[in-house]
Formats: C-alpha cells, sequence, structure tokens
C-alpha cells in the first residue's frame, strides 16, 4: 500500500490503519478435570482459616497441604483459592479424587479447541457355525472408543469478553463380553454441552458428569460352587455401586499477540522512498 498526501494525512490514515488492521486475538485455555469418586466434588471457596505459625513454619505448613498440587500446571491456589486447595489436595492424596488432564491449550478467537483423552478397544465379531453349533470368529474387527472428549470455541467480542462453546462427552466401557456372546462390550455416555461468557482470567467450572458403575465379586469353594442351585451356598457374593464426577475447570484468557507493526513500517517506508520519491 502507498501513500500519497501530506504528513498530517499520513498520520491520520496510519491511527485509521492501526485501529483496523488488529491480529486476530489468541485465547489461551488453561484446562484441569478430574474425576472425584464417589461423587463427592468439592466447593469453590476463596475464603481460608488464618494459621498460628508464622514465618518459614508457616510456609513449610502450608506447602505440605497441598504437596499433590505442586506438580500441575493448572494454579489452582490463585485460580480458587487455599481451602479449595488444601481439600483437592487431601482427595487427591486419598484416592478419592483423579486428575484426567492438566493442560494448556492455545487457539484464534473462533477456532475450535479439543482435547481428548479416551481408550480405544478392539473386538472380534463372532457366528454360529451351524454344523458345531459353537462360536467362531468371523474375522471382522470392531472398535469402540471410550474415555473422555473435551472441545471449546471460543471467541473475543469487542469489549474483551470471552463467549465459549464448551461440549464434554465422558463415555465409559463395561465388561467385555465378546469373548462368549460376540456382543460389543457396554457402554455408557453422558454429554454435557453449554455456552458461556467470561472475562478474560475467570474460571469457569463445568459439572454434573456423573457415572455409576456396578461392580459384582464372586468368591467360591471349587468345584462345589460349580454345582447348579447347591453351589449357592459355597459362594459369597459383593455387589459395589460407586459413584464418580467429572468436573472441569477452565480458565481462558485473552492474548494480542505482537504483529511487528514496527517492522512493517521500516519495510514499507524502504519501499516508498525507493519507488516513490526517487522517481
Amino acid at each position: 500500500m502507498f501513500f500519497n498526501g501530506s504528513e498530517d494525512k499520513l498520520r491520520q490514515f496510519r491511527r485509521e490503519l492501526e485501529a483496523l488492521d488488529r491480529p486476530t486475538p489468541q485465547i489461551r485455555y488453561e484446562l484441569l478435570v478430574i474425576e472425584f469418586q464417589n461423587g463427592e466434588s468439592l466447593t469453590w471457596s476463596a475464603s481460608a482459616s488464618s494459621s498460628t505459625l508464622s514465618g518459614t513454619s508457616q510456609t513449610a505448613a502450608f506447602l505440605g497441604t497441598i504437596g499433590k498440587l505442586l506438580q500441575l500446571n493448572f494454579n489452582v491456589v490463585s485460580t480458587f483459592g487455599t481451602l479449595f486447595a488444601v481439600n483437592l489436595n487431601l482427595d487427591l492424596s486419598n484416592n478419592k479424587a483423579n486428575v484426567l488432564a492438566d493442560t494448556t491449550l492455545n487457539g484464534l478467537s473462533g477456532q475450535e479447541i479439543k482435547f481428548q483423552n479416551t481408550l480405544t478397544s478392539r473386538y472380534r465379531d463372532l457366528e454360529l457355525n451351524t454344523s458345531t453349533q459353537q462360536l467362531q470368529g468371523t474375522g471382522v474387527t470392531r472398535e469402540i472408543t471410550s474415555g473422555l472428549l473435551v472441545s471449546m470455541n471460543g471467541w473475543v467480542s469487542g469489549d474483551g469478553m470471552i463467549t465459549m462453546r464448551v461440549a464434554s462427552t465422558v463415555s465409559k466401557q463395561g465388561a467385555d463380553l465378546s469373548g462368549t456372546t460376540g456382543n460389543p462390550p457396554s457402554t455408557s455416555e453422558k454429554i454435557v454441552s453449554t455456552n458461556v461468557r467470561t472475562v478474560s482470567g475467570t474460571p469457569v467450572v463445568i459439572g454434573g458428569l456423573i457415572q455409576q458403575e456396578k461392580t459384582v465379586t464372586v468368591e467360591k469353594t471349587p468345584v462345589l460352587g460349580d454345582i447348579p442351585l447347591l453351589g449357592l451356598l459355597f459362594q459369597s457374593r459383593n455387589d459395589t455401586i460407586s459413584n464418580d464426577e467429572l468436573v472441569i475447570y477452565i480458565v481462558p484468557h485473552v492474548e494480542y499477540p505482537a504483529h511487528g507493526a514496527t517492522d512493517e513500517g521500516v519495510r514499507m517506508e524502504a519501499l516508498y522512498q525507493k519507488f516513490v520519491r526517487e522517481h
């Protein structure tokens, strides 16, 4: 682009061009996904009780209460407060919570970003042999994918607010029955889709992804436990039902990357001096 006019007009043109020619903002997503067992999720609270310790002793005691969180990239303490961090560290230490995702994703405004942590299982189709009346493989292999999938699509408005469309899917695979019946393994799936609008740096919490799993454990005396009906006397059965909840924490940040306006200006000035002023 070449400009021909007064210096005042040139300065005005550059101001207008700077207002129009802005780079597409980038959104940095801090993502943390935690699975709370038995449906015990934590309440976000920014308050915390004070300690009577002081100085080095107080610092050491505090670091001891959040030791598990020091391994995370997600800054739990600054985002949700000390009380939340202490309770989360306690659940992680007691195996009541598991971290399924702890990452940072980057994308342009209006670009969809996905995070996937899944397990793919393969099973072979079976068919009944009419001659032997037994199941046999058909040679056809199928796949079933289960796990966690999170997709985010955020865009930045003129006032700097971030509007996000978040879709979360969590699926769990049941027992593999393909070896005996030829049926594929059973799966359960929960889906949450929502739209949120927030200020840059403000956390968004998405819950409600609850999975219920029933586990049956049977212990029996060899041989005697296999006798029809009578074998029930030599068996012990334990049914366990567990509720797990996935909670997704997202902190979006708006970033305007440098676009090298100074370098471009110097280059264009050189072209102007060479091709316009000299002729």
